[in-house]
């Protein structure tokens, strides 16, 4: 049964009124007939008694009238949740960053965007990398800043790159090569590695760094999380390769910059596709 059929029985039950029911409904009184009349061979019976001077509900009609009433205001309730649902998601930016967002200076720039669009409204999500690109997979997320091994846009999401992170080696400090300068891969082909999670950027550009060199990493612990990592290297178990924004200083644990360069990104990403108007502003402000 049409819910605006239900609207119009609702209306003409409080005017009892053909014509008057019409006005208010902004309708003619055949098409105000019509629909009652569809309802009625819907429901196998009469709702209204017409006569000459006024309308009168049957017992069918004033059965129905009470679930009449509660389904049109559950339709006009969810209407009103998905249009103040639709507004938000027009004007507010869900924005996906990876778990070490605040090294980047992300929140400053978000900051400033805000002062700069005082309209702005931000939602933000902390996730991985493969959970924030199936969010702009589905829709749920406008932008995402991952860390990626590139920065070239493909066929799926436009990428811009927001920065630039070198790749640095971490030894225990009483390794012979802790306190150099800077080391290069072939050096490292026979050390112990500790491998960070296999779905890591750092994990990736670590394999990729020593195929490219021609040797596999002789590792001693893979899938190890970020917070245990350090706590490894700094007990003398392996070394590790990682951008060097990505981790904090650590006592015991030194730093040696990694010749020729090897950098990961951390870019800004959205899918390709025609842009809303908030997600233009946004867009135009970071570039």
């Amino acid at each position: 049964m049409k819910f605006e059929n239900m609207r119009e029985f609702i209306i003409l039950e409080s005017t009892r009124n053909y014509l008057e029911a019409a006005e208010q409904l902004y309708t003619s009184q055949a098409s105000l007939s019509r629909h009652i009349k569809a309802m009625e061979e819907e429901l196998g019976g009469l709702l209204f008694v017409r006569s000459t001077r006024k309308v009168e509900l049957t017992p069918l009609g004033a059965c129905i009238l009470p679930y009449a009433k509660k389904a049109v205001a559950l339709q006009e309730e969810y209407q009103e949740a998905v249009r103040r649902e639709l507004e938000l998601l027009n004007t507010t930016l869900v924005i996906g960053v990876l778990r070490r967002w605040k090294e980047y200076a992300i929140p400053e720039l978000f900051m400033r965007y805000a002062r700069a669009d005082n309209q702005a409204k931000i939602d933000i999500r902390v996730a991985s990398i493969s959970k924030l690109k199936e969010m702009l997979y589905d829709g749920t997320c406008n932008f995402a800043f991952v860390r990626e091994c590139v920065c070239e846009s493909d066929e799926d999401f436009i990428r811009i790159p927001y920065y630039g992170d070198e790749v640095w080696v971490y030894f225990p400090e009483k390794h012979p090569l802790a306190h150099r300068d800077y080391v290069t891969i072939s050096e490292l082909k026979n050390e112990r590695f500790i491998l960070p999670d296999e779905e890591s950027v750092a994990y990736e550009l670590c394999l990729q760094v020593c195929h490219d060199a021609d040797f596999e990493p002789n590792f001693v612990f893979r899938n190890i999380d970020g917070e245990s990592i350090m706590d490894f290297v700094g007990r003398g178990l392996g070394i590790v390769m990682l951008p060097y924004n990505s981790v904090p200083d650590v006592p015991g644990i030194h730093a040696v910059k990694l010749e020729p360069d090897i950098c990961s990104y951390v870019n800004l990403i959205y899918p390709n596709r025609p842009l809303k108007k908030a997600e233009t502003s946004f867009l135009d402000y970071v570039t």
